[in-house]
């Protein structure tokens, strides 16, 4: 919702790149709302660069988990994450890295440090949108 409410501009521009979010992956997806803000908001990326930070790890363990093997085992509330690794001489193999769920927890961001600040930031745009081009707001169904 951010970057669709980011800027009117977009939707006067035939085939604008930022509405193009179909095929973007995850990452691909926190830069281009990262890169709309810097073109139509900088103000809100200093003052949301913590969101950034936890956005990106957030993501590196997400990428861990979506793009890796893993095993979980119930009773011991431990899984492996299996990954593609490569030694010094170029040679590739899979290793498996254990993990306690406490460990996953650790290793992601606490859920509230991105909800809060995503709605936050979600608000400050839609509103933004509204108070500037209200014809656009209108017609995204926002009010």
């Amino acid at each position: 919702m951010i970057i669709y409410a980011s800027n009117a501009q977009q939707y006067i521009v035939r085939n604008s790149k930022y509405l193009k979010l179909e095929y973007l992956t995850f990452g691909g997806k926190i830069s281009r709302l990262k890169e709309v803000l810097v073109k139509f908001h900088p103000d809100l990326v200093v003052k949301y660069s913590m969101l950034f930070d936890n956005l990106n790890t957030f993501k590196k363990f997400r990428d861990k988990m979506a793009h890796c093997s893993f095993e979980y085992e119930y009773s011991t509330v431990k899984f492996d994450i299996i990954e593609n690794v490569e030694d010094e001489t170029g040679f590739q193999y899979y290793k498996a890295f254990p993990y306690s769920v406490v460990q996953a927890r650790l290793a992601t961001v606490d859920g509230a440090a991105l909800t809060v600040p995503l709605l936050q930031l979600s608000s400050e745009i839609i509103l933004r949108l509204k108070n500037h081009h209200p014809n656009v707001y209108a017609s995204l169904g926002l009010g």
